[in-house]
């Protein structure tokens, strides 16, 4: 009897050694290796790029050209500007954040002249997701939100003001003058990027963004440092955007 129990003691013993070492050689370590993987991860090594970007973008400010047109001595303003852009990227698990800060000039006009210049500087914040796994490129679509502020210059043509009469008159002195609006928005920003990373300069990149903003409502004109006018057009500031952007890689903190 005694001999009996003993030996189904042996065999439930080896019945759940034989189950232990199943869990070892199986569950084990599927299960570290799901950890490692979470953790690699969770500390999957985060890129940080200092950027600079030129390119065009255009616009068209329809209610104040409107208005300048009805006069003759004014030129309405450019749809076209010149843009530049500087900031940092930071990128982590294929998410790609921004800070930005940006500027555009129409590159025209003639104090001497009737002609226009539009000028703007701003701010901006954006977020995208890189759709490839590749490291040489990546196509990320993006969002974000901007604050920019626009200077309009209408310069009129002086060159028939007699030199004497700007000294004289004051009325002359008024029409030597050029007229300046300003306006601010606060637009939201969408678009689509492509990155190409060299394997010989892997430090440095380059690539292509094209997109387009619109502004969250309507904005009145105003002159000189921000006084208000009364009856003063407002506009909406729309624009489709295009830059080539340049990337540097900074070295990770040890």
């Amino acid at each position: 009897m005694s001999i009996g129990i003993i030996q189904k003691a042996f065999e439930d013993y080896n019945i759940i050694n034989f189950k232990m070492k199943i869990f070892h050689l199986g569950f084990a370590p599927c299960c570290f290796s799901t950890l490692a993987n979470a953790q690699q991860k969770k500390k999957s090594p985060v890129k940080r790029m200092l950027f600079h970007s030129h390119g065009i973008s255009f616009q068209k400010f329809d209610v104040l050209n409107k208005r300048i047109t009805s006069y003759s001595q004014f030129q309405s303003s450019k749809n076209s500007t010149g843009t530049f852009q500087f900031g940092l990227i930071t990128e982590r698990n294929r998410l790609i954040t921004g800070l930005i800060v940006n500027a555009g000039s129409s590159l025209s006009g003639n104090r001497n002249k009737k002609s226009t210049t539009t000028n703007f500087w701003g701010v901006a914040a954006d977020a995208g997701y890189n759709l490839l796994k590749s490291t040489q490129v990546s196509l990320y679509p993006f969002v974000g939100l901007r604050f920019e502020k626009y200077k309009m210059k209408f310069n009129r043509d002086i060159s028939s003001v007699p030199f004497d009469s700007v000294l004289q008159s004051v009325s002359f002195q008024q029409r030597a003058e050029n007229v300046v609006f300003t306006n601010s928005f606060i637009v939201y920003m969408i678009g689509m990027g492509i990155n190409v990373t060299s394997k010989k300069h892997i430090q440095n990149s380059a690539g292509l963004q094209v997109g387009y903003t619109g502004s969250l409502g309507e904005h009145e004109w105003k002159i000189n440092k921000s006084q208000t006018l009364l009856n003063s057009p407002k506009d909406n500031l729309s624009k489709i955007f295009i830059s080539i952007i340049f990337r540097y890689y900074l070295k990770p903190k040890k």
